[in-house]
């Protein structure tokens, strides 16, 4: 090989786990039924190996990732290979155009699709983990600002609102940041031929139709996979790792719209394969590949119902049949709520390929705790991959801690409301954001 440019053993798989139809999807707090496909879902797989050490990540098209969905392929890759569980992630793309694979979600199950899924994702990292072979990692990294969107609103009067519409209350500015770094890590052979493509952004993807959607779509990272596949080759396996997302958007709401240029799920995807496209060309190979791994269970104490709380829904019941789906599903979590008072069971994992790094944590994180990982990190580079793991699925927001007490006194957005959105206490997103960079510093000593 040239001077200074390392080389490991790499595999990738891609298999398709587009379930069968009819089936329950995911998503939006109320039951809708899949009676078509608009664009088929996909678990990628990519297996590195150097020295001895294994890692393996597991990117798949899937509102959350449960235990149960991942845990039987991991356990096969320990049991073979004697591949440690904590060098193996797996991650959801977050569609809400999928099935739903949580239980305890308000939604039914998709229990045919759960008894397949599991053996679909085994066989996508098997076959990564059966054909690894010399290669090259090449990781890239460019800024595409004005495709994603911070979509919380802060109003003059204190609060927060979904969207731009603040009622009563005037708009004054966007409640946080946006992360706009498309990062890139390709893997190549020793004669340049790509063979896998993982990509790193951070936007919702819940752009295929809404709540009124009856078809399975892979949303907008399964469109940008088939810009790239089109000029990169169309078997190429893209695993899109979603980052820290839990409170952006594809639509600036405070802003006018401009209906003329085409918005929307097709903007962002051609605008995401473009800055991808772009980081490749200038993306350079990890001058050294080191594979390590670190993972930290954490007891997140879940939200404590409180008088604040019940004043609101007791002034939600008095709309009566004039509320909202989404505010009938509030009442009914917070008065069906038997979690005061305890606590819930997370993992959060860091890996290390080089001196590139990937914290992986449940849940939908907010920006602010993925930019301040990426702050204090003492690798050269990080990804952040929400919606790790879990044994339910069931993680929830993660807001910066600021937006969660707002939303415990009950002026929040949606994504801060205790029990519906806000499943733990205020502190959880800054025990989980301090668990990542704990994990690093223990990878880069």
């Amino acid at each position: 090989m040239e001077q200074g440019v390392a080389t490991c053993r790499a595999g990738v798989a891609r298999v398709c786990i587009t379930p069968p139809l009819p089936c329950d999807m995911a998503g939006y707090f109320h039951r809708r039924i899949a009676e078509s496909v608009s664009r088929d879902l996909y678990a990628t797989a990519l297996a590195f190996e150097k020295d001895g050490q294994t890692a393996v990540v597991v990117g798949a098209d899937l509102i959350a990732m449960t235990d149960e969905v991942c845990r039987p392929a991991f356990a096969k890759a320990h049991e073979r290979w004697g591949i440690p569980l904590s060098s193996m992630i797996a991650c959801a793309t977050h569609t809400h155009t999928g099935p739903e694979i949580r239980r305890g979600s308000i939604i039914p199950m998709a229990e045919d699709y759960l008894r397949i899924v599991p053996g679909l994702i085994e066989q996508a990292v098997i076959s990564a983990l059966e054909n690894m072979s010399e290669a090259v990692l090449c990781f890239g990294e460019t800024t595409a600002p004005g495709l994603a969107h911070n979509r919380l609103s802060r109003c003059a009067d204190g609060s927060e609102v979904f969207g731009g519409q603040g009622g009563s209350a005037k708009v004054i500015g966007a409640a946080g940041p946006t992360d706009d770094s498309v990062q890139t890590l390709a893997i190549y052979r020793p004669d340049k031929t790509l063979r896998g493509l993982l990509i790193n952004f951070a936007c919702h993807p819940d752009t295929s139709g809404g709540g009124k959607a009856t078809a399975i779509d892979s949303d907008w990272p399964g469109e940008m996979t088939s810009y790239l596949q089109g000029i990169l080759g169309a078997e190429l396996p893209v695993l899109f790792m979603q980052g820290t997302a839990g409170d952006i958007n594809t639509r600036d709401s405070r802003a006018p719209q401009t209906p003329w240029l085409p918005g929307g799920r097709s903007k962002l995807a051609r605008g995401v394969a473009g800055a991808a496209l772009y980081a490749m060309q200038i993306a350079r190979p990890l001058p050294e590949i080191v594979i390590r791994s670190a993972r930290q269970a954490l007891e997140l104490p879940f939200y404590v119902r409180d008088q604040t709380l019940f004043d609101l829904v007791e002034k939600l019941k008095q709309k009566g049949e004039a509320a909202t789906y989404f505010e009938q599903n509030l009442i009914k979590r917070v008065e069906g709520w038997q979690n005061d008072g305890k606590n819930d069971h997370i993992e959060v994992t860091a890996l290390r390929l080089g001196d590139l790094a990937i914290a992986a944590m449940p849940g939908e994180i907010f920006t602010g705790w993925g930019l301040e990982i990426k702050r204090y990190s003492p690798a050269r580079h990080t990804m952040i991959a929400e919606l790790a793991s879990s044994h339910n699925g069931l993680t929830g927001y993660k807001a910066t801690s600021d937006q969660a007490l707002r939303g415990a006194r009950a002026i929040g957005a949606y994504g801060t409301l205790p029990t519906m959105s806000q499943r733990h206490c205020p502190a959880s997103g800054q025990m989980m954001s301090d668990s990542a960079i704990a994990l690093l510093h223990e990878l880069w000593p």
